[in-house]
């Protein structure tokens, strides 16, 4: 059965080293769903790398646990379109259908984008 994520607002930061980053979560009902990160420079590769870890929400509470094993990845250097490409494998390994809450708030390609070599 299909299950219909939804896309939360990004939430833009720096990290303490000065890099980029760029936090969503994609979820369903019953907080159900994925934690999406995107760093600029990622620790063990010194690339860019945007990956999705399965979350759900804790019971009568407002925060989640992460199950931190990798469920897709990629490296592209454009926080949106990673964000795609990462949304893609999600929805041909798990069937689910993501929808963008409000297209206004949605990242755009080009907004941030990693120096890294």
């Amino acid at each position: 059965m299909t299950k219909k994520l939804r896309l939360g607002m990004p939430v833009l930061s720096v990290t303490s080293e000065g890099r980029q980053h760029v936090v969503w979560y994609l979820l369903g009902k019953g907080g159900r769903g994925f934690y999406i990160s995107w760093l600029e420079k990622a620790p063990g590769t010194g690339r860019p790398e945007c990956m999705a870890f399965k979350v759900g929400r804790r019971p009568n509470r407002s925060s989640f646990t992460v199950n931190w094993r990798g469920r897709a990845v990629s490296h592209n250097p454009d926080a949106a379109l990673a964000l795609e490409e990462v949304a893609k494998q999600l929805t041909e390994l798990y069937d689910v259908v993501v929808s963008v809450g409000d297209p206004a708030s949605a990242l755009r390609p080009g907004e941030v984008v990693s120096d890294a070599q």
